[in-house]
Order: structure tokens, then sequence, then C-alpha cells
């Protein structure tokens, strides 16, 4: 498929929203419902892009991110038992569980935002298997429903359950990425359809806006944050993964800024999510014994002091992978 600009502007956008997500700053709890949208568009965003009516191509498609995915994920794996070795040789290494939640529910036992890589690479060994057959229609069709699931038993869990769920049981490849990455498809499939205007646009986004700060409030209300933020989905954020990617697909004219917004996005977006992590952690243990300056950084800058380290970080690891063939083809 031929690419369309500003979804990669929307590749950056939601990098950004994923650095914001995890960091620290005021009114936090508020804001924090926007930004849950980044991690479901990044599926969705794959799955329009990846999805072939003509079988042989899409195998082939398939094949080709199956093999990169693999690769980048051991690599961004290792990076990180790296990272981290100096703390796993003070208080132990990951125990044998964190290694069947990893394998079962993608939760990554050296870095906690690296579930999102295996549950990629699950989605895509899951349609590399059913591509071609009747079954895959069923799956495209059917597994968006697996959101309703997650909903209920992450936003809306305090209805029915005691405690919140660990969050990797409801952030995984059966009950996000799957379910996401086939709303992606659909979305690909039915695009000639899919028709928004900015008017529409506009009016769609004041709407999830004011039903996510409905949701927020009545959460808050019933007593139950602690519950519903536990989970990374609101009915609101799926809503606005959805609206924001049709109204990226829509015919837009972009000036040279954009274009090169597109590129950054297009370049440097999975580099910035995966090590994003690093700067967070460097810029906390540095700070840790200056509480002053730590408390006005968390409060004000981290957001963006973190994404701007991370952006120049992912400029020259992709500057050196440009020039290293073998890390250019895999990485």
């Amino acid at each position: 498929m031929k690419r369309v600009l500003t979804v990669d502007i929307l590749r950056f956008v939601s990098a950004f929203m994923v650095v914001l997500f995890h960091s620290e700053y005021f009114c936090r709890d508020i804001v924090n419902i926007i930004p849950r949208y980044a991690v479901p568009v990044f599926f969705m965003i794959s799955g329009f892009f990846m999805y072939e009516s003509d079988t042989q191509r899409f195998k082939e498609r398939l094949n080709r991110s199956l093999i990169k995915m693999i690769v980048i994920t051991l690599v961004a794996s290792f990076f990180f038992f790296l990272f981290y070795l100096p703390l796993y040789l003070r208080d132990g290494f990951p125990s044998l569980n964190a290694y069947v939640n990893f394998i079962v529910f993608n939760e990554n036992p050296f870095a906690f935002h690296l579930w999102y890589l295996t549950a990629f690479l699950y989605v895509l060994m899951l349609f590399r298997v059913f591509v071609g057959t009747p079954l895959l229609k069923g799956i495209i069709s059917y597994s968006p429903f697996l959101l309703l699931i997650n909903l209920m038993l992450g936003e809306l869990g305090f209805l029915f359950l005691d405690h919140s769920l660990p969050n990797y049981m409801l952030r995984n490849f059966l009950l996000e990425g799957l379910p996401c990455y086939s709303l992606g498809c659909l979305i690909s499939i039915n695009k000639e359809k899919l028709l928004m205007s900015g008017r529409m646009f506009s009016s769609a986004l004041m709407t999830i806006v004011a039903f996510s700060l409905m949701e927020y409030y009545y959460i808050k209300h019933w007593g139950c944050v602690e519950m519903a933020t536990a989970t990374d989905l609101y009915f609101s954020s799926i809503l606005f993964s959805v609206v924001i990617l049709v109204w990226s697909i829509q015919p837009h004219s972009l000036n040279s800024f954009g274009e090169k917004v597109a590129e950054w996005g297009r370049k440097y977006t999975l580099d910035i999510y995966i090590f994003h992590v690093v700067f967070l952690v460097i810029i906390r243990s540095a700070l840790k014994n200056h509480e002053n300056v730590l408390s006005v950084y968390s409060s004000f800058f981290e957001p963006i002091v973190v994404f701007l380290c991370a952006w120049c970080f992912a400029i020259v690891w992709h500057w050196i992978k440009q020039r290293i063939p073998l890390l250019n083809k895999y990485l």
C-alpha cells in the first residue's frame, strides 16, 4: 500500500503520547486519559498498512515483518537486560514466573513497555498461520469484540472483581494486540467507504473528549480510580484510536513541515518507543538527590525532555543502522 503521510505524522505524535503516558507531570490523572489511545493506534496502523487482499502479497508482508519483529524483540530485550544488569546482580534476576508471563501474556521480564513487541509478534504469527484460509476473515471480523472483554475486566472491572487484575492479563496480544490489529485491517478493507470531513472529525473529537471526561468523573465519583487506572484502555481511547486513524487516511494536503514530520514518524517512532524508558530511568536517577529540582522536573518538564532525548538517540541510531547493511535490513 502506498504510504499515507498523515498516518506517519500520527505515528510520531503517538510516540510522544507514549512518553507522556509513562511520565510524571501535574494533572497527570486527567490528562493521561488522552494518550491511552497511542498503543492501540500503533496496532491499527500496522494492520491498516500490512493487510492485502492478495493472499500471496499478504504472506510476503507477514514473513518480512515476522523476521524483523523477532530480531527487534530479541535485541531490545537483550539491551534492557544489560541496562538493568546491575540491579539484577544486586536484587536478583527475574523469577521463573516472570518468564511464564512473558510467554503467555507478553509481559517482558526486562522492560514493561516491551510487551508491545511480543504482542505484535504473536499477532503476526497468528495471521501468518491462518492467511489464505477461511478462518482469517472470521478472525479479522470478530476479534475486535475481544476489546469488550478487555474493557469489562479493566476499566469496569470494579463491577465484577474485588481488586484489579494484573496489567499483563489485559495488555497482551489476545485482548489488545489482536483486536486492534484486526480493526486496522477492517479499516483498510473499507477505506473507500470511510469518508470523514474536517467538520465530522471535529464533532467526533469533541464528543470523545467530553465522553472521556465523563468517564473520568464517574470513575472518580464511584471511588474506583485505582482499579480503573490500572488498565491501559478506556472506551474513549478505543473510539479515539479509530476516529483519528480514519481521519488520517483521508486526503490531506501537507506543507514541507508536515512532510518532514511524516518522515520523522516513519524513521524514528519505533526506536523512540523502545528507548524512551532508558531516559526516564537515567534522568530520574540523576536527579534523585536533588529533591527540589526533581519536583520541578517531574511536574513540568519530564515528558518533553525524555521525548527529545529519545528522539535524538533514535536519530543517531538510525544513522548507524543506515551504514551497517545487516542492521538496516533487520532493525
